[in-house]
């Protein structure tokens, strides 16, 4: 059996690709950019099995009237104490399974390298440390 929360290889591609269109269906023209991120993004990674979104806005406050919309689509607000971003926690079979991390355009800082090259030397390596 496993143990619920493990890190384990997830491959979770399908999940994510019907996150991302639920979102861009529920709330047509909110989101500038939605992206994969985390550990589950980098195939043969292991990792949780907790899907991270991010996704840039506007302003958050354009993020309220879709508030029905991400709640319909199992989306709930989590209070993360944070000012300058929303966070939002999908938990399917009584699992957290998504995270989605909103945050304003402006305020994302500027890409430098792909997230995925700083962990290419652990992906489907024998010699990977243990997760």
């Amino acid at each position: 059996t496993e143990t619920p929360g493990a890190a384990r290889i997830v491959d979770p591609p399908r999940r994510t690709a019907t996150a991302i269109a639920g979102l861009r269906a529920a709330a047509p023209g909110l989101f500038v950019e939605l992206e994969h991120i985390g550990s589950t993004a980098v195939p043969g990674l292991a990792a949780k099995p907790v899907t991270d979104l991010m996704a840039a806005v506007p302003t958050l406050a354009d993020v309220r009237p879709h508030e029905p919309a991400l709640t319909g689509l199992a989306f709930h607000q989590h209070d993360n104490a944070m000012t300058d971003r929303l966070l939002y926690v999908r938990a399917d079979s009584g699992s957290r399974s998504h995270v989605l991390h909103i945050a304003t355009y402006d305020s994302r800082p500027p890409a430098t390298t792909d997230p995925r090259e700083e962990t290419a030397p652990y992906r489907n390596s024998p010699t990977a440390p243990a997760l």
